[in-house]
């Protein structure tokens, strides 16, 4: 049930995002950042252990937490740096909204999001990690652990990277940075599933 219970840990995070839920839950904001990175890794490396008939409702669980928890990181990058790009904006429902209308906006753009994050990101984490199949079936304990504490480290960095002052002195001018020339922005999301989807083709070849 691991991975149902980070599901939902991920569905909370994200909810926790909505400016109404974040101003009460900000003192939480970075123990949750920490927390999807060991689960997602964990999510990877379980799902390919998990290729019989048996395990298809585990592994859907460990593919949709790891889908969910893009979706979290990529929402939280709208949320940190106060970017839109046209109506692309979780946050970007009018201030004269309704509750309802600015839920309903912040939800559609969730599943949108995670359309996006499963189709291209965590498709080619997964290529990447059914790669490495057959060392990680003969020692999953060892590899399960790797994850966790792999994970754990990338969201240590990842907190730090937030709370450093490139970050906080980017997101004040990042809208206007925006504005002045999208091109890098759009490219940079471009480039993330690019890369990934490139190095999960390089190492399916040589596997």
């Amino acid at each position: 049930m691991l991975f149902f219970a980070a599901l939902l840990l991920h569905l909370a995070s994200i909810a926790m995002l909505f400016p109404e839920l974040a101003a009460q839950t900000a003192f939480a904001l970075d123990a949750t950042l920490v927390l999807q990175f060991p689960l997602m890794a964990l999510a990877a490396v379980a799902h390919t252990m998990w290729d019989d008939e048996d395990e298809v409702l585990r592994s859907r669980l460990a593919r949709l937490s790891l889908t969910f928890g893009i979706t979290y990181l990529c929402l939280l990058v709208f949320a940190v740096t106060g970017i839109s790009v046209g109506p692309a904006n979780p946050f970007g429902a009018p201030e004269s909204a309704s509750l309802g209308m600015r839920v309903g906006w912040f939800t559609g753009f969730t599943i949108i999001a995670s359309f996006g994050s499963r189709f291209f990101i965590a498709t080619s984490v997964l290529k990447i990690a059914d790669a490495l199949a057959t060392p990680i079936r003969r020692a999953p304990g060892m590899w399960l652990a790797t994850a966790a504490i792999l994970g754990s480290a990338i969201g240590a960095g990842a907190l730090a990277l937030m709370h450093s002052e490139m970050v906080t002195g980017f997101a004040i001018d990042a809208q206007e940075k925006m504005d002045q020339n999208p091109a890098p922005f759009v490219i940079g999301f471009l480039l993330v599933p690019a890369l990934l989807g490139g190095l999960a083709r390089a190492l399916r070849r040589k596997s």
